[in-house]
């Protein structure tokens, strides 16, 4: 049955108290487009005292305010503050409007934070899968810090996730190497399980592996150590002198990468 549509008193009208978005992204757009050809789509809104709590559409709201609306297009609904977050969340999740740091923080509220349930039931209320909800979850264990690095340049999780299993320290040197812009996707799941698997050195292994495990965090190293010269080089000024001996160890940490490369190919053949 649908829920019939009412012209509510925009003064009358509250954003949500915990809006699952950071950011509200081009409002300005988002005026143009209701000026242009109305509110395509009501408000969902719930009765909380003398007021309406948005549920879902804080964006359209602010949009409406701009526009200075009177009154906005509402659907009135009856839900509790259980349900109304529920609802909030699976339409931001259809709409793809929340970075994967904005879903964490909503997954962590409603398992941990509101108690409302456990992963399980929360998977069946947003119709993603259990896993998803765990990594998005187990995210927010990571350094504020390490988070903004890894996701400054880029919005996907993948990274992320991919140093999940590492300590603190090598998921900080990680972070930095990929906000340099100096190691791939690729790169950080080389060297990923790289880490993960450090040699063992037990006579039933093979040692030709062991070898080129051993280059290979030698290589990662190097790699780190490398983007950590460019980020000084990146700060000094051009009549440093100091910055043209770090191009010279930078070049000659060039110039090892590349014989270890090299090495490891002689030594261990794929």
């Amino acid at each position: 049955m649908a829920v019939p549509v009412d012209e509510i008193d925009t003064k009358l009208i509250r954003a949500s108290p915990h809006p699952l978005r950071q950011d509200m992204g081009d409002i300005d757009s988002l005026c143009r487009s209701i000026d242009d050809i109305g509110l395509l789509e009501p408000l969902v809104v719930r009765a909380v005292g003398n007021y309406f709590e948005v549920v879902a559409g804080n964006r359209r709201l602010e949009a409406c305010r701009r526009l200075k609306w009177r009154k906005i297009p509402c659907q009135i609904v009856e839900l509790t503050d259980k349900e109304a977050f529920e609802v909030a969340l699976a339409e931001n999740l259809d709409r793809k409007t929340l970075d994967p740091l904005e879903e964490a923080r909503a997954f962590k509220r409603y398992v941990s934070h509101a108690g409302w349930g456990g992963v399980s039931e929360l998977s069946r209320k947003i119709r993603r899968s259990p896993a998803y909800v765990s990594k998005r979850i187990r995210l927010l264990s990571m350094k504020p810090e390490v988070l903004e690095k890894l996701f400054r340049r880029r919005k996907s999780p993948s990274l992320a996730e991919e140093i999940l299993g590492l300590d603190p320290l090598k998921q900080s040197q990680i972070a930095e190497a990929v906000e340099s812009g100096r190691m791939s996707t690729r790169e950080v799941r080389q060297l990923v399980k790289v880490m993960e698997s450090p040699p063992s050195w037990k006579k039933e292994e093979d040692k030709q592996r062991l070898v080129g495990r051993s280059i290979d965090q030698t290589i990662a190293a190097f790699r780190l150590a490398l983007s950590r010269i460019d980020g000084v080089i990146a700060k000094l000024d051009k009549e440093w002198v100091e910055k043209e001996v770090l191009m010279q160890y930078r070049l000659s940490l060039h110039s090892q990468i590349d014989s270890l490369i090299h090495l490891r190919k002689k030594l261990v053949p794929i």
